[in-house]
């Protein structure tokens, strides 16, 4: 059994001073010794060069030090004070001392109180049949004894606390024996412990080890009055933020100015009926419902969010794509990015992290801008293995340039479009080699707008809705709503849709404009046709084969003679063709990419490896593509591929994943080569999406907030809206104290 000694004890050594003429171990009265403030004063002054100038102020501070110009004021015996009862004041409170841990390992004095055990568990001193026996009794008057059963021998605990935490300056203050090296001659005991706890060293590591706790305990006082002073505009700011976080959840920050203040002033007021406290903080801290301050705290959220993705990136991710996207809007154009990365059970991921808004209509700012972007975040280009625009994007003007600037910066990055593109883009872009079926389409894009905004027709809108399976929302509403779906809505209420338009023609304004104009045009038998034949090529649309060899093929016959139609059969065959071909020639150009050419090359390596489908040559050939990546070792890849289909059977990449992720961890670092080569493939966004909307995360956002084409996003806004998960798990207490303190 041991037994601890109160640190209180411990540092009062000055309490008790042994009787040197007692032999014998039985306690003794004990007597106050007082500290020598000449000592003090001396060794002061030895160190010139030291920092003891400073200690020098302090000793005056507590009346043990005074120079001749002092002790003219001060009475002489104004330093003879007792150690005793100082000390019984200061460590009232019980504080710890806050000990550094040596570079070798802990420090014998990292304790919090000396390490005291019985005298009959310390090993005697033996001088051939004579026992000389620690005494429990020197405990009570030199309570800073502290053993240390690796030397076997007691340190002093109060000159080696202080030593520990840097409170000695010079060498000359220091007394090895009893800091370092251990007293272990129990004969002189008393004698050596009376007169260490009588050394100068002794007394001024005392003093100094008591000023230190003075001042953790005058910081520890400050600290507390710090957290009380600021709890109630922590708790308030708190609020504040959850309130513009719920806004963002409802989607009012997206709306006017005005509604943004007045929502959130109605919400903040709402809260603090409640509560006086935080009522009295709003009417004294007016300024932090400002307009600027709501848009700092949205962006120090779409910061840490943004800083959870790329942590996410990073940690589960070797590699990394970016899908780009283009947005136009009435002035200008906004890019919006998308990471995608895999998770750590090989799922693809992908994450919104934001707009770019180039200030020039060029690919190369862009490409500049998409850069920067990435490496503010923290996204090495060296892992950048893909790069996908959207249909949008893919046919912006800056697409070229982008791609060359982005390629001379990672010429590992694979240039794919994203996907398949959709329908309603193709038939968009197709109708243009048509005027009728152009007009016909951009006038069902008009009517849908239209209806959208009247709340007795609207609901046939709802029937073409989005699969709602999927969990994906839009931010805005996109400029171009024709697709499948509401051409079949439109088909089936044709009358119904004729008699709203008649109804919405008597209105005054620009509804009632439009419904003539569109009116006009529906109440035609040609609009009808076009629906149906439009209906039947994006059909075929959904259900195209994407192998690039039978697009050639079909690219064959391109032109058509220009004839005159005899009968309206001929000709509504003729625009019939003409807008097929030119969705062939839509996929042809989109899909026509050295990109894709590369990534099924790399398909059929994984399908044909080891089946006997193709050559070693021929898949020598293919895989000779990754050799111009380093983390690839295709001699190896090439063994590995061809033993994992000797042992299974897979037929498509996903499959093939789902083998390798059912294998042990054993055989899944066993075929190291393969798993790499699974998850380059993966990591490219080439996947098919049969939803009409595009691929990017952000195009695929739903939501019954409507947009006008006028308006420049907000990046930070739009982060915070789209990964709304994330924002859920967001610690306010966090954003709180980057705004306060700054990041």
């Amino acid at each position: 059994m041991y037994k601890w000694a109160p640190i209180e004890n411990s540092l009062c050594l000055g309490i008790k001073r042994p009787n040197e003429e007692e032999l014998n171990d039985s306690s003794d009265s004990k007597r106050e010794c007082p500290i020598n403030p000449d000592l003090i004063k001396k060794e002061i002054k030895e160190d010139d060069d030291e920092a003891g100038s400073s200690e020098e102020v302090w000793l005056k501070g507590f009346g043990l030090y005074s120079d001749d110009v002092t002790q003219q004021s001060n009475p002489p015996n104004a330093a003879d004070i007792s150690l005793n009862a100082f000390a019984e004041a200061v460590l009232e409170s019980n504080m710890d001392f806050q000990c550094p841990v040596d570079q070798n390992g802990t420090s014998v004095f990292d304790v919090d109180k000396p390490f005291q055990p019985f005298a009959e568990l310390v090993p005697p001193q033996c001088f051939g049949n004579r026992k000389l026996r620690f005494q429990s009794a020197w405990y009570a008057d030199f309570p800073w004894l502290h053993y240390i059963p690796q030397l076997k021998a007691v340190l002093c605990f109060t000159c080696g606390k202080a030593e520990t935490m840097g409170l000695l300056g010079s060498s000359r203050r220091r007394d090895s024996v009893f800091t370092a090296l251990g007293f272990s001659n129990w004969k002189k005991a008393r004698d050596k412990f009376g007169s260490h706890q009588k050394s100068k060293s002794h007394e001024f590591a005392t003093w100094k080890l008591m000023h230190a706790l003075q001042n953790q305990k005058r910081e520890a006082a400050l600290e507390q009055q710090r957290k009380v002073r600021q709890a109630i505009p922590n708790a308030c700011l708190n609020k504040l933020i959850s309130s513009l976080r719920f806004l963002i959840h409802r989607g009012h920050t997206f709306q006017s100015h005005e509604l943004i203040e007045e929502s959130l002033f109605e919400l903040l007021k709402f809260l603090g009926q409640d509560s006086e406290m935080f009522r009295y903080w709003l009417t004294t801290n007016q300024n932090f419902t400002s307009p600027e301050i709501q848009y700092e705290l949205i962006g120090l959220m779409s910061h840490e969010i943004i800083s959870l993705i790329t942590k996410d990136v990073n940690q589960g991710s070797v590699y990394y794509s970016v899908i780009i996207n283009s947005i136009n809007n009435a002035d200008n154009h906004q890019l919006s990015l998308c990471l995608r990365y895999l998770d750590a059970d090989m799922q693809p991921q992908e994450e919104f992290i934001g707009f770019v808004d180039p200030m020039e209509e060029t690919g190369t700012f862009a490409a500049n801008l998409i850069l920067d972007l990435l490496d503010r975040h923290s996204l090495p280009v060296d892992l950048l293995r893909g790069v996908a625009f959207e249909s949008t994007a893919f046919s912006s003007q800056c697409y070229i340039e982008s791609c060359a600037l982005l390629k001379q910066k990672q010429p590992l990055a694979m240039f794919v479009h994203c996907g398949m593109p959709s329908g309603s883009i193709l038939a968009r872009d197709c109708s243009h080699a048509s005027h009728i079926f152009q007009q016909t389409l951009y006038s069902l894009n008009d009517l849908c707008k239209l209806f959208s905004k009247s709340t007795k027709y609207k609901f046939l809108l709802s029937e073409m809705a989005l699969n709602p399976a999927s969990e994906t929302k839009q931010l805005c509403s996109s400029e171009w709503s024709v697709n499948l779906p509401l051409i079949n809505t439109i088909i089936q209420h044709y009358g119904l849709i004729i008699q709203g338009l008649g109804e919405m023609e008597t209105d005054l304004g620009v509804s009632g404009v439009q419904s003539h104009f569109l009116l006009q045009v529906f109440v035609e038998g040609n609009t009808l046709v076009c629906l149906l034949i439009m209906r039947s090529i994006m059909e075929s649309l959904n259900i195209l084969n994407m192998n690039l060899e039978d697009q050639n093929m079909l690219m064959s016959s391109t032109l058509l003679n220009h004839h005159y139609p005899e009968t309206k059969e001929d000709f509504f065959r003729n625009e019939y063709f003409k807008v097929l071909e030119a969705a062939i020639s839509q996929l042809e150009s989109k899909f026509h990419q050295q990109g894709f050419i590369d990534y099924c090359h790399l398909e059929d390596v994984l399908l044909c490896a080891g089946k006997g489908g193709e050559s070693d040559s021929v898949i020598e050939e293919k895989l000779a593509i990754l050799s111009k990546y380093p983390e690839f070792n295709v001699r190896m890849l090439k063994v590995q591929l061809e033993m994992f289909a000797h042992k299974n059977s897979y037929s498509s990449l996903s499959e093939a994943v789902s083998l390798y992720k059912s294998v042990s961890p054993e055989v899944k670092e066993f075929f190291g080569e393969l798993g790499k080569f699974l998850k380059r493939l993966l990591v490219i966004p080439v996947g098919t999406n049969e939803n009409e909307q595009g691929c990017s995360p952000f195009q695929r956002l739903r939501t019954l907030l409507k947009f006008t084409t006028t308006e420049t996003r907000s990046s930070d806004v739009a982060v915070c809206y789209v990964n709304e998960t994330r924002l859920d798990n967001l610690c306010l207490e966090t954003v709180a104290h980057s705004f306060v303190h700054g990041i």
